[in-house]
């Protein structure tokens, strides 16, 4: 009795290119209405922090001094690198909840739904926090919810 033995290989390396030539939607789409998101720039008392979308913090931690204040500002870029012009103060705001740490508290701007301040109060030591792109209308998260860690110095 004669026995035929097949190698799979072939059959995967052929399933695998196959399956990286399907459109995983990860670039952004003209005609789409929600972002498509590949990271966040925040710049924090003139500082960049970058976060990707895979909860990877690049660039910090940023530190605030004790007793003082800095601004922060976000922008939400595409993996192209151009901030999503979907991404509008009419339909989405950042938010920023303190975790753990060292005091710091931060006041979202009145004006600006992707920016606010932060304030070192007391103590100097590390600060976490949790970040969100939040869609007004629905509350749906859309980008998020990621760490940003921050350093209060004295």
């Amino acid at each position: 009795m004669m026995t035929r033995t097949f190698s799979v290989r072939p059959l995967l390396v052929l399933l695998f290119a196959a399956a990286a030539s399907c459109d995983s939607g990860a670039t952004a789409e003209p005609n789409s209405t929600f972002p498509t998101i590949d990271y966040v720039r925040f710049v924090i008392g003139g500082r960049v922090v970058s976060v990707n979308a895979l909860g990877a913090e690049s660039g910090g931690p940023a530190t605030v001094r004790v007793g003082t204040t800095v601004a922060l500002t976000a922008t939400f870029h595409m993996p192209n690198g151009v901030v999503d012009p979907r991404v509008t103060a009419d339909s989405y705001q950042l938010t920023l909840q303190h975790l753990a740490g060292a005091p710091l508290t931060y006041e979202p701007s009145p004006t600006n739904p992707f920016g606010g301040t932060l304030t070192a109060t007391q103590t100097a030591g590390g600060a976490s926090f949790r970040l969100s792109l939040i869609e007004t209308t629905s509350q749906r998260i859309q980008f998020g919810p990621y760490g940003l860690t921050l350093t209060v110095i004295q």
